[in-house]
């Protein structure tokens, strides 16, 4: 996403929780003059009808470190100029930071309102309250089971190497069962004990990181049935392969409000979703203080753009496919 991206998808839910239904709002929004050139472009556009008056509000959105000065709202002014065609009514800019004394009052001179996130009034300062941006992440880690390839050592005076061309077919589909207590077993089931014992050995490492881990069990002596085919596995030796899946979920909490007023405007919850410390989702929950009842939902990509509700799970990196065999070496005796 680029930068400041993150402060306008916050703008833009802001926005559509204030919003009635009349009201468009569109993020990036891009303007051409009649040659089809392109002349300028909005951080967010708010457009449509408000108390029977037509509005069109293009608000500028600013991220970086420190107050901003005279010079972005400046730019703004200019802005405004070169799309004054479009028929904007109104002016806003929104810093994370705040704004130096001298662009708050060059701002209120030109007419352009100023909004900083969080800049709030607080009752009690000591405590965290809608003046804060309060952060705080959760990591999901799960171990998933990703493949394994065996090495057999079987009897050749029970099986002809026939039967154990057929019986590696069979292997390869995971119809290979174990009997055990006279209790048929898949080969997945049988190794799960085993399985579980590795998993709490490779997290006593405390490793948090998206990782792949492998190790070697050996059996000796297993009564098998494979292909209907009953016989003995002299040695068995396969080698597990696990992988971690850590996917980080950082929580964001932010209120806006107009700084002359002191008034809050809304209160938006963002839920960032990482894997590999990458973005891979946002999804943002926003709440009008007078219409908390009815709270909005906005799903976005990594780069900031509209997903529907329902492919909200598919940008989440799936684990890998169900447990497969990829490899069987077999040996005779």
């Amino acid at each position: 996403m680029k930068e400041g991206g993150f402060l306008e998808l916050l703008v833009e839910c802001l926005h559509k929780i204030l919003a009635s239904d009349d009201i468009k709002v569109s993020r990036n929004e891009k303007f051409y003059n009649d040659k089809g050139i392109q002349i300028g472009e909005v951080d967010v556009v708010i457009e449509g009808v408000y108390n029977s008056k037509y509005i069109k509000i293009g608000t500028e959105c600013r991220d970086r470190k420190g107050k901003q000065d005279r010079n972005w709202i400046r730019q703004i002014i200019g802005k405004r100029i070169d799309l004054a065609e479009f028929g904007f009514t109104d002016w806003v800019a929104v810093s994370r930071y705040g704004f130096k004394s001298t662009a708050e009052e060059l701002a209120k001179k030109a007419g352009i309102r100023i909004l900083v996130p969080g800049k709030v009034e607080p009752v009690e300062p000591e405590k965290n309250g809608p003046h804060s941006w309060g952060r705080f992440g959760m990591t999901i880690q799960e171990w998933t089971l990703g493949q394994f390839q065996a090495n057999v050592l079987y009897d050749d005076d029970q099986v002809s190497e026939e039967m154990m061309d057929e019986i590696e077919k069979k292997m390869q589909s995971e119809t290979f069962i174990i009997p055990s207590d006279k209790k048929p077993l898949s080969l997945t089931e049988f190794l799960s004990p085993y399985i579980e014992d590795l998993i709490q050995k490779f997290d006593e490492s405390n490793d948090k990181s998206t990782l792949n881990k492998s190790h070697f069990l050996k059996f000796s002596n297993l009564d098998a049935s494979v292909a209907e085919v009953n016989f003995k596995f002299c040695e068995f030796e396969i080698e597990v392969f696990l992988f971690k899946v850590v996917l980080s979920n950082n929580f964001s909490m932010l209120a806006f409000a107009i700084p002359d007023i002191k008034k809050a405007l809304g209160l938006i919850c963002i839920n960032e979703y990482q894997y590999k410390e990458e973005t891979v989702a946002y999804l943002m929950v926003g709440v009008n203080p007078s219409n908390a009842s009815n709270p909005i939902m906005l799903y976005r990509d990594k780069d900031g753009n509209p997903v529907p509700n329902q492919k909200m799970t598919f940008l989440i990196p799936q684990y890998p496919p169900e447990t497969r065999l990829k490899k069987i070496t077999f040996r005779g005796k």
